[in-house]
């Protein structure tokens, strides 16, 4: 959370990064074989968005793959499991599941590339003057059109005023 600041919006542009100190895909764990060991690390496409707004959990279960913003939630799996590697082994009943904790989030963006090894962060541009802006000259955002569009919907839900975001 902000811890109470105020967000500028002037430039009609919001920009949230989540940031660690270690790589989102980072090892976790090591197997020995053949005399030698091998780091194993997770191959990360999906990273879950959780969002309340003035203290109401949003729950929408938003997928957000691709540049075609309105596609539907079925629609936007099955892209997610055609333009992802290996997707159609695990990625399908992974979105249409949700999370193994039970957990709902507002959305779910994937990216058909992975986070790499040594990517820290996960971008998450949710307002800009215009996508290509917004990308970054970045071709694996490959959530940026719909979670753009997502949160243009939400807005719009939400309406005017003050509002707590967290």
């Amino acid at each position: 959370p902000l811890n109470g600041a105020t967000v500028d919006v002037s430039e009609n542009e919001l920009q949230l990064w989540y940031c660690q100190g270690a790589p989102i895909s980072m090892p976790v764990g090591c197997v020995k074989s053949s005399g030698g060991a091998n780091a194993i690390l997770p191959r990360v496409h999906a990273v879950d968005v959780y969002l309340e707004v003035d203290g109401e959990a949003r729950t929408d279960g938003h997928v957000c793959y691709g540049s075609d913003a309105n596609l539907s939630r079925d629609k936007a799996i099955d892209a997610a499991v055609k333009g992802t590697m290996e997707g159609e082994l695990w990625m399908k009943d992974f979105l249409k599941k949700g999370p193994s904790d039970g957990s709902k989030p507002w959305a779910t963006i994937v990216q058909d590339n992975r986070w790499a090894s040594d990517d820290g962060y996960v971008y998450l541009p949710l307002m800009a003057n215009d996508v290509d802006n917004a990308l970054m000259g970045d071709d694996k955002l490959t959530y940026v059109h719909s979670l753009m569009a997502k949160w243009a919907q939400l807005m719009a839900k939400v309406g005017a005023g003050t509002h707590s975001f967290s």
